[in-house]
């Protein structure tokens, strides 16, 4: 048990690619809907420009994913397109960058 706590312990000690005020930045990005700016298709799925879309953001140990689907569809039940993969070293110095993260996602969708 103490060594499951201290493990606990250490990994909310270590420090993560997105930060928590970041992180709480790009769950607000996830509220709203937008529009697609041009056409994307991955793997027989697609998403066509001017289509009203919603996005989800997965995070993970140096990478940040970002999905569309249709804003018309729950998402549970919806197909989701990546329209956005970056890595860690897409970053300046490795670190997630909010600017560069939005100024990429920008490329892809504007906000409704």
């Amino acid at each position: 048990m103490k060594k499951l706590l201290a493990l606990c312990l250490f990994a909310a000690s270590c420090s993560s690619f997105v930060t928590t005020e970041d992180d709480a930045r790009l769950a607000e990005l996830e509220q709203y809907t937008y529009v697609m700016l041009k056409d994307v298709s991955v793997e027989q799925k697609s998403l066509a420009k001017k289509q009203a879309v919603k996005i989800m953001i997965a995070r993970g140990e140096d990478t940040v994913k970002v999905y569309a689907y249709t804003a018309s569809v729950d998402i549970l039940k919806s197909e989701r397109v990546l329209i956005l993969y970056m890595f860690s070293d897409d970053f300046p110095a490795g670190k997630f960058d909010f600017d560069v993260f939005s100024g990429s996602l920008n490329e892809f969708i504007v906000r409704k």
